[in-house]
């Protein structure tokens, strides 16, 4: 799952082919992985040893690095992107926007927006 979580997230690159070639033929045996008949799983297993290293807390300490919690990070940000609001929609229905100046006189703006031009005495 490690593995999986960093490729996913681009967090490593695989550009050797004899790593791409071996990946997809591991498969789930029981409570294990390993390669299809006549395949390897050597460079594959490498991969999911180093993907299960850099999440445990020791290669934290050791390397300044914490993917584990810059994964987290990265998800938590994609989903909160996800759920943001694309923008307002007005329904025309608030009022428009006024005030009273010193001489206690009301001025309103029209509907058309915030152009001096437009603001009338009431």
């Amino acid at each position: 799952m490690n593995l999986k979580t960093i490729l996913e997230d681009d967090k490593l690159m695989i550009t050797y082919y004899d790593n791409i070639i071996d990946l997809p033929t591991v498969i789930q045996n029981s409570n294990s992985f390993e390669a299809e008949d006549g395949c390897n799983d050597d460079l594959a297993m490498c991969l999911v040893i180093f993907a299960w290293l850099v999440m445990q807390d020791y290669f934290k300490e050791m390397s300044d690095q914490d993917v584990r919690k810059r994964i987290y990070e990265d998800q938590r940000d994609q989903i909160e992107a996800d759920m943001a609001p694309f923008g307002f929609i007005s329904d025309g229905l608030e009022g428009g926007e006024s005030f009273i100046d010193e001489n206690g006189d009301r001025w309103h703006m029209d509907e058309y927006g915030d152009q001096s031009y437009m603001w009338e005495f009431n």
